[in-house]
């Protein structure tokens, strides 16, 4: 609703201008208003425009009183979430610390270690050998 009270703000402020123009250009009467059809239309418009404006600005502080006055309530809200968000992490750590042991465990208890990336003597500990299959099957 800003955006529209900003465009109607625009809308009205064009309408004043061009009925100022107006009356500096074709002159004015003893009252200092503009005379004619033209200028009565233009001063319409800017009257509506205004109207427009002023319907759409008390409507957004409608909304706004509206809005602030359910603040306990928002605040309300996302007190829970962070309750909630709070309780899933606590399940969550306790979770991984209960898994975490028997995955180090299963780790260390695995047959084939890695051998790509290691260097050949680490390699050639963990497989207990003297020569690497690859250079053994080569020569």
């Amino acid at each position: 609703q800003r955006k529209h009270l900003a465009k109607l703000v625009l809308d009205m402020d064009s309408a004043r201008t061009r009925f100022y123009q107006s009356s500096k250009s074709s002159g004015m009467s003893s009252t200092l208003q503009p005379t004619g059809a033209k200028a009565d239309h233009l001063r319409e418009e800017m009257e509506e425009a205004a109207n427009r404006m002023e319907i759409c600005r008390d409507q957004l502080s409608a909304d706004m009183y509206s809005f602030v006055a359910k603040e306990i309530d928002y605040a309300s809200y996302f007190q829970t979430l962070i309750e909630a968000q709070a309780e899933y992490h606590r399940k969550s750590l306790e979770l991984l610390q209960s898994v975490l042991p028997l995955i180090k465990a299963h780790q260390e208890s695995w047959v084939e270690k890695p051998c790509y990336g290691k260097p050949l003597e680490e390699h050639l500990a963990l497989s207990e050998r003297d020569i690497a299959f690859p250079i053994e099957a080569c020569v």
